[in-house]
């Protein structure tokens, strides 16, 4: 999860300064033609761009919260046979792995509703970024409609995904949380 979060956060980067690259040199065109900037820089692409920054914001969100354990302690074992014996040092092993495996679906569980997000608002600003052009390159040609059709998929892609359920999930194994602010809604 984590190397998929520092991945994530890369791609996102590479996206933003391609996309504002070519952005950019839009604006150029349009306004050497129109001498308007506001054509490309609209709605959209403002919108674009939020959703992008709050992709950065959950890749880099998961990337900090991704905090795996590898493995057991290599001390606790030694001292185990010291003074146990192998028998005690299965049982230790096991304990001790148990534990990092658990930590670590807890981990994910915790992660895979940012990962999540992360994608889908990638999507949604490289698919906000090409309404934005072509509003701006298709006046009066761009039929509303279509941007009906884009919201539309928006909406699908984002319940396909799952994150709603991500989400349930997260709350519920977050209950601390929720109590934490229950306390602090109280005082």
């Amino acid at each position: 999860m984590d190397q998929k979060a520092s991945r994530l956060l890369q791609l996102n980067l590479v996206v933003v300064g391609v996309l504002l690259s070519v952005v950019s040199l839009v604006v150029g065109d349009v306004v050497e033609q129109t001498g308007v900037i506001g054509s490309v820089v609209n709605v959209y692409s403002l919108a674009g761009v939020l959703s992008l920054f709050l992709s950065m914001v959950c890749a880099g969100l998961t990337y900090t919260m991704s905090d795996m354990v590898a493995g057991a302690d290599p001390n606790r074992f030694r001292k185990t046979v010291d003074e146990s014996g192998l028998e005690e040092l299965y049982e230790t092993i096991l304990d001790d792995y148990g534990r990092a495996i658990e930590f670590n679906d807890e981990t994910n569980d915790r992660n895979r509703p940012l990962v999540t997000l992360t994608i889908l608002f990638t999507l949604y600003g490289i698919g906000l970024f090409i309404i934005a052009v072509a509003d701006a390159a298709l006046t009066g040609y761009f039929v509303p409609g279509t941007k009906v059709v884009i919201v539309t998929l928006f909406v699908v892609v984002t319940w396909r995904s799952g994150v709603h359920g991500q989400a349930l999930d997260w709350a519920q194994h977050n209950d601390r949380l929720w109590r934490v602010l229950k306390d602090w809604a109280e005082d």
